[in-house]
């Protein structure tokens, strides 16, 4: 299995610090896909033509009906601000408040769905909405 970009599309609820994703993953498998995904709720899976795709999620795996497959695999899915330091967490200085992440090894999965290997690498490409009056 090899996934060559995630194209992640973020719209940030700063006031219940939520979040709503949708990614698409570029890859090609052998197998089934399955994808790394900590707390995170998983709306949909769809092919590159917009057919659902049946999936099962369980002790942090979505586990995607592929078959053998070379595409893009959307996934929506929706997420909680963490208050610890790992995945999309928030930090504070001050007054400011931060939402953050570092993407350190094995937190990837607590913000989006994805391989989260270090050995298994990847172009991101992270585009975040917030109201406008945030930065």
């Amino acid at each position: 299995m090899q996934v060559e970009r995630y194209d992640i599309f973020v719209d940030v609820d700063y006031r219940n610090a939520t979040y709503r994703g949708t990614e698409r993953i570029t890859v090609e498998t052998e197998d089934d896909l399955e994808l790394d995904a900590v707390e995170l709720k998983i709306i949909s899976v769809k092919d590159e033509k917009g057919n659902e795709l049946p999936f099962t999620y369980e002790n942090n795996k979505v586990k995607i009906k592929t078959g053998k497959y070379s595409g893009v695999i959307q996934v929506d899915f929706e997420g909680k601000v963490r208050e610890n330091l790992t995945g999309f967490y928030k930090a504070k200085e001050g007054d400011l408040v931060y939402f953050t992440t570092q993407f350190e090894s094995i937190h990837a999965r607590e913000f989006i769905p994805c391989i989260d290997e270090p050995n298994k690498k990847a172009v991101f490409k992270l585009t975040v909405r917030v109201d406008k009056d945030l930065d």
